[in-house]
């Protein structure tokens, strides 16, 4: 990864038409705006599902529905920049999480709206305090936890999808052959369009399969004379009211609304993790400084959304894979996002057509953006070296998470306090992938130690010692591979040299965030500059070599230090992980 004054730059690649630092026309980034609107569709089905639930009268409904839109176009704003700590400086847009739809039930049938309202701001506030804390938390959450995590992200939503996919209602098992057709007929349009067309047509896929899709349905009769009157006599502008909004707040909500806030910040980090992979092709790790700011903005989001009478946000994972279907991850896209939803908090028509977007036509688009977010999980999780503690770490997540879809009576015994907790496949996989991953880093601090003759077979002999104890850590490649790259550039200058008197010990430790190489040696002291050597000065002497060497040794590390015991010169070189 290029560096300049030690700040890490990014490699855009090559399926980037427009990578997250620049600036697409305006043109393009309202259409794809719009792209985007279309596909948080489906986390605004969230406020509404709740509302009908407790059967809320229409008026309700459209306050709730709006105020959370301008909640999640605020967020969404919030998510693209950095001011300060604040917002990841990503493409993630935010709108109201489905991680919460169990627990705001609960806490609407238990107390009222006031009670969701005042419970939703406490969560908020717990997870901006979360957000500083993450570095020293990272442990917790490295990046198979977040991998799993992601993928759990996109797995959560595939029943849903399908059911609308296919046709299905829960009152019926049997498929409804049109609405298949409009399903399967809009997927073939999205997939044709991302494969065979051309740049432009890529771009667009999704706002063309949604055209073609709400076209099909039309012309099927699946959209019909009530939904097109409902946008019909739906105002264009109207101001949401604040009406009735108050909070109260009570002990016995907190443990189940921390833990769907602590599943929504988990997913946060997964969302940033992805978004810096997709936007760097020499991505090597997660970003702290980023995910953590990402946390934030994701709080203060929640906040606004409990303050204002709304529901509690997330960043849109859908949206994520969206922007690397779309080749386009440009954080301008997210101010014309966040812009957009708020205007459409403000026109109820707008936000009509949104409302009525047929079921196969939303399954389609869903199917769309979950490969590329389940893909990208994979891709995260298998970016590790795969020890036995990290297989049982993932396994043992997908299992239970998946174990949670496929038999949601498993946690019916509960009681009504963990009971929203368990309802939750991501839920139920974030719980059993960071407790197995607190349980596997017992003992996980190991040390490797090889003693190498001052011959040239020695750079071969580390190159085999590194790479075997890697497979054994589950150290990452990338990581993995500077070491050993640095190995053999102390070797070969120390042995060619004849800077060497004796035998090399090479002591390697790991645990986890660290990876440590130790050089003991006797003969000439190692020199690491900061600076690389004038290129006249490599015709004089040996010694400009000598300190060639050691500049790139530094540069293939995080840390290098130099030191004596005695005879001993000590070389050691840091690898953050």
């Amino acid at each position: 990864m290029a560096t300049s004054q030690g700040v890490a730059l990014r490699v855009k690649p090559a399926n980037l038409t427009y990578g997250v630092d620049e600036k697409p026309p305006v043109t393009t980034s309202v259409l794809l705006a719009v792209q985007h609107v279309c596909m948080m569709a489906i986390g605004l089905v969230i406020p509404v599902a709740l509302m009908r639930v407790i059967d809320a009268p229409n008026s309700l409904i459209v306050q709730f529905l709006s105020l959370s839109m301008i909640a999640a176009g605020i967020g969404t704003i919030l998510q693209s920049v950095r001011w300060g700590p604040v917002g990841s400086g990503y493409l993630s847009p935010e709108t109201p999480d489905p991680t919460f739809l169990s627990v705001a039930l609960l806490a609407v049938q238990t107390g009222g709206m006031s009670l969701l309202f005042g419970m939703t701001i406490i969560t908020g506030i717990f997870e901006c305090l979360l957000a500083p804390l993450l570095y020293r938390l990272r442990a917790w959450f490295p990046t198979e936890v977040t991998g799993v995590v992601v993928v759990m992200v996109g797995v959560s939503i595939i029943p849903l999808t399908l059911r609308d996919f296919v046709g299905m209602s829960e009152a019926s098992a049997q498929f409804d052959r049109v609405t298949l057709w409009i399903g399967i007929s809009t997927l073939l349009v999205l997939i044709g369009c991302s494969v065979w067309g051309n740049e432009f047509v890529k771009r667009y896929a999704l706002l063309i399969g949604f055209a073609f899709g709400y076209a099909t349905a039309f012309f099927t009769g699946r959209i019909g004379a009530q939904e097109i009157a409902e946008v019909q006599q739906a105002a264009y502008v109207a101001l949401p009211t604040f009406k009735g909004v108050s909070y109260t707040f009570r002990a016995d909500m907190l443990l189940p609304f921390l833990v769907a806030i602590t599943s929504s910040a988990v997913k946060n980090v997964g969302d940033i993790t992805t978004c810096q992979k997709i936007n760097d092709a020499a991505w090597r790790r997660p970003d702290m400084e980023t995910i953590r700011g990402g946390v934030l903005a994701d709080g203060i989001c929640t906040i606004c959304g409990g303050l204002m009478g709304g529901m509690g946000q997330a960043s849109n994972s859908a949206n994520i894979g969206l922007s690397l279907a779309s080749g386009v991850t440009s954080r301008v896209i997210g101010y014309f996002t966040g812009g957009l939803i708020i205007l459409l908090g403000f026109s109820p028509k707008l936000a009509a057509v949104l409302t009525i977007i047929p079921n196969p036509v939303m399954g389609a688009l869903l199917l769309f953006a979950i490969s590329f977010m389940i893909v990208a999980g994979l891709e995260i999780v298998s970016s590790r070296m795969l020890d036995a503690r990290k297989t049982f770490i993932i396994g043992m997540g997908l299992i239970f998470g998946l174990g949670a879809g496929f038999d949601p009576q498993l946690f019916a015994g509960l009681g009504p306090m963990w009971k929203p907790i368990f309802e939750s496949t991501l839920s139920v996989a974030m719980i059993a992938v960071v407790l197995m991953n607190l349980l596997m880093r017992i003992g996980i601090s190991r040390k490797a130690t090889i003693t190498l003759a001052p011959d040239p077979d020695s750079m071969e002999k580390s190159r085999l010692f590194l790479e075997r104890q890697g497979e054994v850590w589950g150290a990452r490649r990338q990581v993995m591979e500077r070491a050993i790259s640095a190995a053999s550039e102390f070797l070969d200058n120390a042995v060619g040299s004849g800077a060497l008197s004796g035998p090399v010990e090479l002591q390697a430790t790991f645990d986890e965030l660290n990876l440590d190489l130790e050089f003991r040696y006797e003969g000439k002291a190692a020199v690491i500059p900061t600076e690389s050597p004038d290129p006249q000065a490599l015709l004089a002497g040996d010694r400009s070599f000598h300190e060639l060497s050691g500049f790139l040794i530094g540069r293939l590390s995080d840390g290098a230090t130099t030191s004596q015991v005695g005879t001993q010169n000590i070389l050691r070189l840091h690898y953050d992980h």
